[in-house]
């Protein structure tokens, strides 16, 4: 997908969705009273709180808890029963480098790591005996697996200090992709695009701090574990975070550009749309030039990376964002359901 193209796919993928979810002559994010798109600024979208937060994400403040625990017997799925979550990893039925072999329930993790999520999606993976756990409704955005979760916060102030906080981690994770891609020798447009994907995620971080502090709350610091992935980790991430999170995320926040509750909220998702549109962008681009590096069982296990994030992002869809997350302009679930569906098939006609 070319990369000026990007904003109008965009724009052209919500007004799609919000015309065959039966919004009739008022369509949703055309200029009105719940506010323009673009606010005179720009158009298109951003990820949020994950880096959009929504998921990875994050998203204005989804609710979802994200991060990284150690092993542990209490999350195994007890013998002879059928438990609903089991969760995927590299060990087939548990980790030989934790020393344990069952199939863990991704329930039982959220109920012990984050007890605060809400009811709803859980999902979780697990890798040189460390799980990766999403639970909730999970945002959308690029956030390294490594990121201190951040608590979601009861809070407009709270939510737009998170929003900040993920915003910093797409910092990271846009950092770590320049490393690597010049590092395998990838074009240099790619790695001077992902180099200007991180200098964009600093100056939104910086936007949405101050309107945090604004609002009354401070963002917590980043908190990560510094990591060195490998292409075909980092191939599994764009198209995980990259290729589904980040690029619904990046809807969701035109969406709130529109939608949100007050003109100021509103202009700063607007002021991050481009960007983020680009991000996106060059997501699916980097999908394709991963593909030419990378072995055919490598493609399938990211294809397969990508069709999971994808189910699990419609299962957030289907959760209803609470009082803060509608001030934030977060969409009601049929919305958010077929805005993402719309924007996938378009983004595969497109890639």
């Amino acid at each position: 997908m070319l990369r000026h193209d990007a904003s109008a796919l965009f724009r052209f993928v919500l007004l799609s969705s919000a015309v065959s979810a039966g919004c009739g002559g008022a369509v949703e994010g055309t200029n009105g009273s719940s506010g323009s798109t673009s606010g005179g600024a720009s158009s298109g979208s951003t990820s949020s709180g994950s880096s959009s937060g929504s998921t990875s994400s994050s998203s204005g403040g989804g609710s979802c808890l994200t991060g990284t625990t150690a092993f542990s017997e209490d999350y195994c799925c007890p013998p002879g029963t059928s438990c609903p979550n089991l969760g995927g990893g590299g060990g087939g039925g548990g980790d030989g480098d934790a020393g344990l072999t069952c199939d863990v329930d991704c329930a039982r993790v959220c109920a012990a790591v984050a007890p605060s999520a809400p009811s709803g999606f859980r999902d979780c993976s697990w890798s040189a005996g460390q799980l990766s756990y999403y639970c909730g409704t999970c945002g959308v955005g690029r956030v390294p697996a490594d990121t201190e979760v951040c608590p979601l916060g009861d809070t407009v102030a709270e939510r737009l200090a998170r929003q900040a906080y993920y915003e910093a981690a797409s910092v990271v994770a846009f950092e770590r992709l320049t490393v690597i891609l010049a590092s395998a020798h990838a074009p240099r447009a790619l790695v001077e695009r992902a180099r200007a994907a991180a200098k964009d995620e600093s100056r939104h971080a910086s936007l949405f701090a101050g309107l945090a502090a604004a609002h009354g709350a401070t963002p917590r610091a980043l908190q990560y574990q510094p990591t060195t992935q490998s292409l075909l980790e980092l191939a599994l991430e764009n198209a995980t975070e990259g290729c589904v999170r980040e690029t619904f995320g990046a809807l969701v926040t035109l969406h709130q550009a529109a939608h949100a509750e007050t003109a100021e909220i509103r202009a700063a998702f607007a002021a991050t749309a481009e960007d983020e549109a680009e991000h996106a962008a060059l997501s699916w681009e980097l999908r394709a030039w991963f593909d030419t590096r990378l072995g055919a069982e490598e493609r399938a296990r990211v294809q397969d990376a990508h069709l999971e994030a994808l189910a699990a992002a419609r299962r957030d869809a289907l959760s209803s964002p609470d009082a803060p997350g509608r001030a934030l302009g977060l969409p009601s679930p049929a919305r958010a359901l077929r805005m993402l569906d719309t924007l996938m098939g378009a983004m595969a006609l497109a890639a």
